[in-house]
């Protein structure tokens, strides 16, 4: 490479063919639009036992679900959270089976 093919001033040609003219637009390819736009939420229930005398927590129960159609899971909202509920509850009391 020579000193010649090195340049600090721009090239301000309105040449379409020259890949360094400053008027050319950047080479992004072939434009394309989105169709489709996936959305999902993740939704929790958090459960924390506290023993009423001490004040002490005696069990936290968390769960978590990703949701998909938050639409469709607001329509059917009552039986989603008593699901998970039932779900979260199965290792409740400390030290019991899950079922």
């Amino acid at each position: 490479m020579s000193k010649a093919d090195i340049s600090t001033t721009p090239d301000l040609s309105r040449d379409i063919g020259n890949p360094n003219a400053t008027n050319q637009p950047a080479d992004i390819g072939p434009l394309t639009t989105a169709t489709d736009a996936w959305l999902s939420v993740l939704g929790g229930l958090r459960v924390t036992i506290i023993d009423d005398k001490s004040k002490k927590t005696v069990w936290v129960g968390q769960i978590s679900k990703k949701i998909r159609d938050p639409q469709k899971f607001l329509l059917n909202l009552d039986s989603e959270v008593d699901s998970a509920t039932a779900k979260l509850l199965k290792s409740f009391p400390p030290g019991s089976k899950s079922k």
